[in-house]
């Protein structure tokens, strides 16, 4: 009688089982787990931030690093007047970066508020091979400084696979709209069109915006997955004004537009070079000029994806502006403005300038907390990474040979990492360099910090172009203590950044341009050269590829947009 009764219970059970797998088949049909449930479209999808550094850490300037140290005087400006004192209301609070952007794909400058990437996924790589793909051909522009052709410096395009409702709702060609996981590229360059591609093929997406000026930067699209594209002007054209855009990408209409001539500003150049960030939380966009002033915009965006519908309303700037020992808007002097891209960390932004000095200002109150004299005119995008062990955040900065008291004849390009939280130089290597006032040498590019769990981790790798006299020196450090991994030299000089592309096991592989049209693919553990292949012969590249999966994209000097893949 009890073991019937236990019988009796076993079946029970074995049936409970059958009905539990039955619904889990039912909820996840042929073979899909929870995670493999189609992804959330929309800009409602944001990513979760990696936990981090405490909230109560605060950024503190050592005693090599005050402001007032090397005269530092600054201004902040609120609705039109100088103010004694500033505290922003909505405060910004950039996200971790790999939590900045709600897209998939290349949004910015190097990818995110650290400016750590500028490669989005995986690659699938069994031979070590570069394949080109397509081409396409863009044209020139006269400016007021010159003919501008091709693709300039820094010239990154921004690659991204949109959401299907904000796909839906885009002028995009029928085609396109229809074709689920498009990924489009979007290409401001310097014949004054923006252009879009199909990643796949190049084919156009949509036609492209003429606004007839050059655009020499990168620019930036919105991280919340709002259809916005940042856009900043390069170079004057008969005499108008040099201006930084705001750009719908459901119509290509210019929401905003604002004048680089400022007479806030103490230097005359007023070019928009910089990739803007985004903070989400505040609604508000941060960009450097080469007029030397740091712009705060309060947006007021309004995005309805079911109207297809967006616009911005901007606030007055908030402006940040400073003299320091040196500087001068004249040709002999340091100079104030800022060609590189700020990295953002919760509410502090770092970025150098033009005259040499690098900053952490806090952007809720538009103060500098640090300033360290870095020698010379900087336009490598700051990287910056987390520490946990060390609780602090390091940044990895480098410089050009331009205003050293003797760049007329020789000088250095400086490496550094700098901790953030104090303004320290933790370590400095120097490399001998060519000065030439039409071809500048140094580090013109950002370094690829080596990805967590990849065969570079604890890496940095710089290109130096005119590395004593010749082509470039491509360095991998190791983050510790600034000692080189390997090098390689390479006969061509070098200005474009290092784009690191990685497989699933994290085996990674560096991509570098030359000034001679060519694109080498490189080991990132040995520094090997794995292939080597002209993107366009005896044509100087000076722009930075971007990277979706597989495919490459670059432009160059010589009007063409190439995409590559590595395979």
């Amino acid at each position: 009688m009890r073991i019937s009764n236990v019988f009796r219970f076993i079946i029970v059970l074995l049936v409970i089982g059958g009905l539990i797998a039955a619904a889990v088949f039912l909820l996840f049909p042929r073979g899909k787990t929870g995670g493999d449930q189609p992804r959330t479209q929309g800009p409602e999808a944001t990513p979760t931030a990696t936990p981090g550094l405490p909230e109560s850490l605060r950024p503190r300037a050592d005693e090599s690093a005050k402001p007032s140290n090397f005269g530092f005087n600054t201004d902040v400006m609120v609705d039109g007047s100088v103010v004694s004192r500033y505290e922003r209301t909505e405060k910004i609070s950039f996200p971790g970066a790999d939590a900045y952007t709600a897209l998939e794909g290349v949004a910015t400058f190097r990818g995110n508020n650290y400016r750590t990437t500028s490669s989005y996924g995986t690659a699938d790589v069994s031979e070590g091979k570069l394949t080109k793909v397509w081409e396409k051909t863009n044209a020139s522009l006269k400016g007021d400084a010159g003919v501008w052709t091709g693709v300039g410096w820094t010239g990154q395009p921004l690659i991204i696979r949109w959401p299907d409702q904000t796909r839906s709702i885009m002028n995009l060609y029928p085609e396109k709209k229809r074709k689920t996981g498009l990924v489009e590229v979007i290409y401001p360059t310097l014949d004054g069109h923006i252009y879009f591609f199909d990643l796949e093929d190049g084919s156009k997406t949509r036609d492209a915006i003429n606004l007839g000026v050059p655009f020499k930067g990168t620019a930036s699209v919105d991280p919340r997955g709002y259809p916005l594209l940042y856009v900043g002007q390069g170079d004057t054209v008969r005499g108008g004004a040099m201006k930084y855009r705001i750009i719908s990408l459901i119509d290509q209409t210019v929401l905003f537009e604002m004048n680089g001539k400022d007479p806030f500003s103490y230097r005359r150049w007023t070019a928009f070079d910089s990739s803007a960030l985004v903070d989400a939380a505040s609604d508000t966009l941060v960009e450097p000029g080469e007029n030397g002033v740091l712009y705060t915009i309060k947006l007021n965006t309004s995005f309805d994806p079911e109207a297809g519908t967006i616009s911005v309303d901007p606030d007055e700037p908030v402006k940040y502006r400073y003299k320091a020992d040196g500087l001068a808007d004249n040709s002999g002097s340091r100079w104030w403005g800022t060609e590189n891209s700020m990295a953002g960390w919760r509410n502090y932004g770092f970025f150098t300038d033009n005259g040499g000095y690098m900053q952490c200002v806090d952007l809720n109150t538009m103060e500098p907390v640090w300033v360290q004299d870095v020698i010379d005119d900087s336009d490598s995008t700051i990287a910056l990474e987390e520490s946990l062990s060390d609780q602090t955040v390091y940044l990895y900065t480098a410089t050009q040979v331009d205003k050293q008291p003797n760049a007329q004849t020789d000088g250095h390009a400086y490496i550094r990492k700098v901790d953030g939280m104090t303004g320290r130089i933790v370590w400095e290597k120097k490399y001998p360099c060519t000065y030439n006032s039409h071809v500048a040498g140094g580090v013109l590019s950002s370094p690829v910090l080596g990805r967590e769990g990849s065969d570079i981790e604890g890496v940095v790798i710089y290109n130096i172009a005119k590395e004593k006299g010749g082509g470039s020196l491509l360095v991998a450090l190791d983050k510790q203590t600034g000692e080189e991994k390997w090098t390689l030299r390479i006969r061509n000089y070098c200005w474009p950044s290092p784009l690191a592309v990685y497989d699933e096991q994290g085996k990674s592989y560096i991509a570098q341009c030359d000034s001679r049209g060519r694109m080498l693919l490189i080991a990132g553990a040995t520094g090997e050269v794995l292939d080597t292949i002209s993107i366009q012969d005896e044509t100087t590249i000076e722009a930075s590829p971007a990277a979706f999966g597989d495919m490459i994209v670059i432009g160059t000097r010589g009007q063409r947009i190439v995409g590559v893949r590595i395979g």
